[in-house]
Formats: C-alpha cells, sequence, structure tokens
C-alpha cells in the first residue's frame, strides 16, 4: 500500500452509479442531503354517476312517478327519505327506481351511486360499504363494518347531496346501514319484501313504499310513445289496433 506524500491532496476516486431503471430520467448524487418531501399527484375522484340510464319508452307508470316526486319533495332536508319499490321479479323496479331518480338528477349533485345487496343471497353491508366509500373518498379504509358506516356518512356530508340506490333489500337494516350523511339525500331500494318496519309510524329513516304490478295492456295508447311500439305498429294488418308500447323490462 502507497503511503500518501505529505502535503499532496488525496485523488478524488471515481465513482460510477448505474440504474437498470430506463424510465429514471434525471438523478442526482450529494453528499449530504437534508429533509426531503416527495409529492404525489392527488387523485381527485369524479363525481359518480352509477345509475343507467332509461329506456325512452315507458307505460302507465306516470301516476306512480308523480306520487314518489311530490313526496320526495315535501320531505325536510334533515330527513332521510327512503323509497321502498317493490314488487315481483321481472315487473320493472329497478328500471322505475332509475327513471325517478334521472326525474330528479339535478337536486343530487354529489352523485349517483348504486349497489346491489344480493336479493335473496345477500351481500355483507361491510362489502357494500367499502365498494361506495371508494368512489367517493379513495384510499385506505378502516376494517370494521360499524366505523366503515361511520366513515361513509362522513365523507357524504362533506359533500353535495346524494342519491343511493340500493337493489335487492331483503332487511331493513341493510337500508340504515348504508343511509348516507348530510341534508337534502334520497336512498331508493328495491325489494320483493314488504318491509313493515320501514312503514312503521316514526320509523327511522321516513319511508315511501309503492308496488309495482305488471302494467296491463293499453291499446288505445298513441304508438307514438315508443319507437318499438311503432317499429311492431308498421307490420300490423290493415284495420287492427296499434300495439301497446313496451314497458321496459328489468332484471329485478
Amino acid at each position: 500500500m502507497t503511503e500518501p506524500t505529505p502535503g499532496v491532496p488525496r485523488a478524488s476516486a471515481e465513482v460510477t452509479n448505474t440504474t437498470a431503471d430506463s424510465g429514471v430520467l434525471t438523478a442526482v448524487q450529494a453528499g449530504t442531503i437534508g429533509s426531503v418531501h416527495v409529492h404525489q399527484p392527488q387523485h381527485v375522484p369524479s363525481v359518480p354517476r352509477q345509475v343507467r340510464k332509461v329506456a325512452a319508452s315507458w307505460t302507465d307508470r306516470e301516476q306512480e312517478l308523480a306520487n314518489h316526486i311530490a313526496w320526495i319533495a315535501a320531505q325536510p332536508d334533515y330527513a332521510a327519505p327512503v323509497v321502498l319499490i317493490r314488487g315481483p321479479s321481472g315487473v320493472g323496479k329497478t328500471a322505475f327506481a332509475g327513471w325517478l331518480i334521472h326525474s330528479l338528477a339535478s337536486r343530487y349533485t354529489g352523485g349517483h351511486l348504486h349497489d346491489d345487496l344480493g336479493g335473496k343471497s345477500p351481500a355483507r353491508v361491510s362489502d357494500v360499504l367499502g365498494r361506495l366509500l371508494r368512489f367517493v373518498q379513495p384510499g385506505l379504509l378502516p376494517a370494521g363494518g360499524a366505523e366503515l358506516a361511520r366513515w361513509w356518512r362522513s365523507a357524504t356530508a362533506a359533500r353535495s347531496p346524494v342519491c343511493l340506490l340500493l337493489d335487492g333489500v331483503i332487511y331493513p337494516d341493510q337500508i340504515r346501514a348504508l343511509t348516507p350523511g348530510g341534508a337534502g339525500l334520497l336512498v331508493v331500494a328495491t325489494s320483493h319484501r314488504v318491509l313493515p318496519e320501514l312503514a312503521a309510524p316514526r320509523a327511522q329513516p321516513s319511508s315511501h313504499s309503492a308496488r309495482l304490478t305488471t302494467v296491463p295492456p293499453t291499446p288505445t295508447r298513441p304508438a307514438a310513445w315508443a319507437p318499438t311500439g311503432s317499429a311492431r305498429n308498421s307490420r300490423r294488418p290493415a284495420g287492427s289496433s296499434p300495439s301497446p308500447p313496451a314497458c321496459p323490462q328489468s332484471s329485478s
């Protein structure tokens, strides 16, 4: 080993750093680095619009729609109104719920959220809460169901009024646990059950229920109401009555 000559500065060692990541554009080498702040780009979630669009045609649900809209308009802002749409499978509950929500879309600028609770094979409420929260407050979520519910109410209370569509409800507690927070909200639920607990006096949340049944044929309805009906009428025999427009179908 060669000893350094006194008074002669030691030659600096040559150091080469190599990175295998071709995505690195700038490399900085320093002897001492103080405090470092790394700023991640902030993700701002879009306003959810999860309720599907409705069909252009409809059959004989105008009065039910008007009744629900009038009841919703009469509710105070501090209430948590629930519209329960019940009936057998395939009668059009989800389609009617979508029609109602889109008719009131401008009132719920905080978002229109939708989740399927599974009906006879119900999803866990904690799983549903986790899915809903990811759309309004992305990031790490608590594990417990009760804490998730509190986060859900807090996150939605911090937004403009929201509307929530819950398909396949079978227990009132599902609605209570998933009701958003804040003022001016709306919950629309579909079910094949009556759920009398929601209709009881002073029930929380307050609810308005309607049962949908199969729509009877209405031959007097103008064919212009439904393009599908107009297409069928163009092929009908001369002198026969126009076909009634079809009611939008739904899986619930």
